[in-house]
């Protein structure tokens, strides 16, 4: 097992909802373990209800970067590629702070709340405390290095388009599963079986430990490869 380093240096970087891919994509090239966190600005109750995206404010990407004896240079590429992203627009100067191993471990767990999604669907991390309520479909999630805080509109329509399907007793195929959220929803739903499709590594560790948390290993099968490689050609999913 490779150890990881004591120290790191967090990068955050504001960007507006247009440049939010972009930067993300550039941070996770220098990132450790390509991780990268989304912070949007937004306000909601403790229990997850009456959540609040202010679109005026920037988000805030993060991401960290090892100290070892590459730093200073790594520094100094991601900083340049930054500067060109910024003559675009929407791209805010980038902050550096250093951080032991405990603080960066569990800084980008900060970001994450309990969140509701339509009428039923409750994303609980796992180190938030939830009181279950009657209806909730609740999906206990630990999204890990590999994704961040903020949940895409387009998960977030799925999700409330889950609610409306008829899904019992059917199979479902998730394709670029990411953290498992849609397949594990599925699964909340009614479905009988999911398979979850996911080319990256680091993103298909913390799916396949999403789906135990959830206790769904015999319910979602987790294949780690492009879609094009994927053993899916003689399956049908009913």
């Amino acid at each position: 097992m490779v150890d990881t380093p004591g120290r790191w240096v967090e990068v955050a970087v504001p960007a507006n909802a247009e440049s939010v891919e972009s930067v993300s994509e550039l941070l996770s090239s220098y990132g450790y373990n390509q991780g990268v966190v989304v912070e949007e600005s937004y306000k909601q109750d403790d229990d997850g209800d009456n959540l609040e995206i202010d679109p005026t404010r920037p988000v805030l990407v993060r991401t960290w970067l090892a100290v070892d004896d590459e730093l200073p240079a790594r520094r100094r590429q991601l900083e340049h590629a930054l500067w060109h992203l910024k003559q675009i627009g929407g791209v805010g100067d980038p902050t550096f702070a250093e951080r032991e191993e405990e603080d960066w471990a569990n800084a980008w767990k900060e970001h994450f709340q309990i969140l509701r999604i339509g009428a039923s669907f409750v994303v609980r991390p796992t180190w938030r405390e939830y009181e279950e309520r009657p209806g909730d479909r609740v999906i206990h999630l630990d999204p890990g290095m590999a994704f961040g805080t903020g949940l895409h509109p387009s998960t977030e329509m799925c999700m409330q388009f889950t609610e409306e399907l008829d899904l019992n007793g059917r199979d479902v195929l998730d394709i670029g599963a990411g953290s498992g959220i849609l397949a594990i929803g599925a699964i909340r739903s009614g479905a009988r079986r999911a398979t979850a499709v996911e080319i990256d590594p680091v993103a298909s560790r913390a799916l396949t430990q999403n789906v135990s948390l959830n206790e769904m290993d015999a319910q979602i099968e987790v294949i780690t490869a492009a879609i094009e490689d994927a053993p899916l050609a003689d399956r049908t999913y009913p």
